[in-house]
């Protein structure tokens, strides 16, 4: 049933339109981890940014989970 439905979806227009959207909202994360931590933090550091930021990012998905379920 959720294949048939995926393969419904993706004959929709609008969510050919969405592709370069969901490129885009994930393109910046390796700008973001290499060159900008990578200039700035030591090796040290940026492991650490890397586990905070991949946190907070788990975090937020599950609260946003637990608000839309209220």
């Amino acid at each position: 049933a959720e294949i048939n439905k995926f393969t419904e979806a993706l004959k929709d227009w609008r969510i050919w339109l969405l592709i370069p959207a969901f490129f885009c909202a994930n393109f910046f994360y390796s700008y973001q981890q290499n060159s900008v931590n990578g200039a700035t933090f030591t090796l040290r550091a940026r492991s650490l940014n890397g586990a905070m930021y991949w946190i907070a990012q788990m975090v937020h998905l599950r609260s946003a989970f637990l608000v839309e379920s209220l």
